[in-house]
């Protein structure tokens, strides 16, 4: 288990000086990982980069649907006029 920085009763500096020092230490514990599995990194990339877009594409998609059907219910196309108009309430299908 990682140990937790306490910080209480130091001075600014010594502060700042532990935090670096921590910070030094997980970026060089992830560059060991990094250098022992390389391999497995090159072969996983290019999966886990597509699943990513794929997952962006499709969350991108829905919200535009969303922001869509939202729009349509606030607001109401006059044909005569040309204009889209506020509505205060939601239409009825008479309406």
């Amino acid at each position: 288990m990682s140990k937790i920085l306490e910080f209480s009763g130091l001075s600014q500096e010594e502060k700042t000086v532990r935090f670096k020092d921590k910070v030094r230490e997980k970026l060089q514990s992830a560059r060991n990982w990094v250098e022992w599995h390389r391999n497995e990194i090159v072969t996983f990339t290019p999966v886990v980069i597509a699943g990513a877009t794929t997952v962006i594409k499709v969350v991108g998609r829905r919200a535009n649907l969303h922001k869509q059907e939202t729009i349509k219910d606030l607001y109401c196309y006059d044909r005569s006029l040309g204009h889209y108009w506020q509505l205060r309430r939601p239409l009825s299908n008479k309406e």
